[in-house]
């Protein structure tokens, strides 16, 4: 009869660990399902529109430059007012910033903007260490002054 004991105590001591292993890894779940229940609802409530307001939505210049476009800062400041075709010299008129206005020829130094690259009939591209950005002669107002070119 000993031996019937020793082999029906050893299902029952496997059966009952598992039972309490299964019961605390039940009672772990239940701990986390709580603290996260806890934790969610006490956190404070921003109302949608609050955070609408707070958020300022990119600019197209920065979208722009995730996507492979090249920012042009240096050429916002330039003013071109005439270009110059005297055979085989060209040259821009130009006013950079707030300098007054002068003749620039072709691969001079455009204050720090670049050199000057281009000369085409209504603008000028400007080379900014590589990156080429083209300035475009304003629309002739009405009583503006007309450049000639020969």
């Amino acid at each position: 009869m000993p031996r019937l004991a020793k082999n029906l105590a050893a299902p029952l001591a496997s059966s009952l660990a598992s039972s309490l292993v299964s019961l605390a890894l039940f009672g772990v779940l239940c701990a986390t399902l709580t603290y996260w229940v806890v934790t969610l609802r006490t956190q404070s409530q921003v109302a949608p529109d609050a955070v609408l307001a707070a958020h300022t939505p990119p600019s197209v210049d920065d979208a722009a430059l995730l996507f492979g476009g090249q920012q042009d800062n240096h050429a916002h400041d330039i003013h071109l007012l005439g270009v110059l075709n005297l055979g085989s010299r060209v040259a821009a008129i130009l006013s950079v910033g707030d300098d007054p206005v002068h003749a620039v020829g072709l691969d001079q130094q455009i204050g720090t903007a670049g050199t000057l690259a281009e000369v085409r009939a209504r603008s000028i591209v400007i080379d900014h260490h590589g990156a080429r950005s083209e300035v475009f002669m304003p629309a002739a107002a009405p009583g503006a002054a007309t450049i000639y070119m020969r």
